[in-house]
């Protein structure tokens, strides 16, 4: 067995999250619980998953699905803290809830973070 140490070959065996630096440097999402903090950044991931799914609603906005179960399992949390954490992200303007009936779930829109530039304004 090796050791214990990192070698070259072995950042293959990882997954990693990435998290918006504005997140904890923009003076609008300061304050924001570290939980909401990455639970965003799961939902960020989301999004390209659900862009290869072609997962967008009629006006091609993209969404994604992240039940308040899934959220518990992840964050080894009770139902009210897996609430408030996604009650928290659309105050702030990260996340859109959308119901779509009895026994489905919930559309989850992510939206951008202050300081992404918007897709529709980038030039080619």
């Amino acid at each position: 067995m090796r050791d214990s140490y990192f070698y070259p070959s072995d950042h293959e065996a990882f997954e990693f999250i990435m998290v918006p630096k504005a997140l904890y440097e923009d003076a609008h999402y300061k304050g924001l619980p570290s939980g909401c903090v990455i639970l965003y950044s799961l939902m960020l991931n989301r999004v390209s998953l659900s862009q290869q799914n072609n997962w967008f609603d009629e006006q091609l906005r993209v969404y994604i699905f992240f039940t308040i179960a899934e959220i518990m399992k992840i964050f080894s949390c009770a139902r009210e803290k897996a609430v408030t954490m996604l009650e928290t992200l659309q105050l702030i303007g990260l996340v859109e809830k959308k119901r779509q009936g009895l026994g489905k779930p919930n559309r989850l829109y992510v939206k951008k973070f202050k300081g992404c530039v918007p897709s529709h304004s980038r030039r080619a």
